[in-house]
């Protein structure tokens, strides 16, 4: 039995760099105080961690970020 872990997604403004960031993670205590203060954080449910690293990328697409920040385990940071 696979097991299926939560997702959580949502979009913060870094204001010195003037661009819109992704960001992506399994545990909500490590989104952006940004993130957290305002409405819009999504949350998914995936059984695989590469389904969920590319349905954050498409979502960051649609959302016309620049760069998709991923906090699982390990720290990335991908230009999209």
């Amino acid at each position: 039995m696979k097991t299926i872990i939560n997702y959580y997604y949502g979009i913060y403004k870094d204001y010195q760099e003037k661009i819109k960031v992704a960001q992506l993670t399994d545990d909500i205590d490590c989104l952006s105080c940004e993130i957290l203060a305002q409405p819009g954080v999504e949350s998914f449910m995936e059984d695989n961690k590469n389904r969920a690293i590319i349905n954050a990328r498409l979502r960051a697409k649609r959302d016309n970020c620049n760069l998709l920040e991923i906090n699982l385990k390990k720290y990335q940071l991908i230009k999209i």
